[in-house]
């Protein structure tokens, strides 16, 4: 009978501090993140590599305990400085518990997360500022059109939408193929960039999904 291996397991997130919020707002938070990862033995002989194995496969998936996704991590660190991990109830894994800076994009301001699930582990002068932000203005790429909504595409992985709830003073075209703005004559189609708004953020998949509306210069 063939022998079988555990596979890695998905990292378990246990603690974010977050950095000084960025004038002007912005999606990307600087932020420290702490994780247990669980590797098999077959990854002992290149327990960094398998490391960074296991956090690349979060880039970019939505985590609702950052409200936002991971984009980049750099500078790991091992707890106490070392890189041995620990067995833990007889598991067919090694435990490692370890510590990154990392950027992570976070398109919603803190007066919109509230009744949205919160960031677990605290921060640094975050809360406090929530009254103060100013709306997080995103370039969005239109990747559908339809009388229902706006399709949105963020950074070629992030999908985002406008409900035509969302768009006083427009009107869908069906001979153009367009949203027309009814007393400016501007249009918005299929290829073009606008500024979008988030306020609602969501998982399909493990690949974010935003609802917003766009930016009042847009209107």
């Amino acid at each position: 009978m063939a022998r079988t291996h555990p596979t890695p397991q998905r990292p378990l997130f246990l603690s974010i501090m977050a950095g000084a919020p960025l004038v002007p707002p912005t999606p990307f938070q600087s932020h420290t993140l702490t994780y247990l990862i669980s590797l098999p033995p077959k990854s002992l002989s290149a327990v960094p590599t398998a490391i960074e194995s296991s956090l690349n496969a979060l880039l970019f998936k939505y985590d609702p305990r950052l409200l936002g996704v991971l984009f980049h991590y750099a500078n790991i660190r091992f707890e106490n400085n070392t890189a041995s991990g620990r067995v833990l109830n007889e598991t067919p894994y090694i435990h490692y518990k370890i510590t990154c800076d990392a950027v992570v994009f976070r398109p919603i301001t803190f007066r919109r997360m509230q009744g949205m699930q919160g960031v677990q582990g605290g921060g640094n002068g975050t809360a406090d500022t929530a009254d103060k932000e100013e709306d997080i203005v995103i370039s969005a790429m239109v990747n559908k059109i339809s009388t229902g909504h706006i399709g949105l595409l963020i950074m070629s992985k992030i999908n985002g939408s406008v409900s035509s709830l969302k768009l006083p003073g427009w009107e869908f075209s069906e001979d153009e193929d367009a949203w027309v703005h009814e007393e400016s004559g501007d249009e918005i189609r299929v290829g073009d960039t606008v500024k979008f708004v988030a306020e609602n953020a969501s998982s399909v998949g493990g690949i974010m999904d935003l609802e917003g509306r766009l930016d009042n210069n847009e209107l």
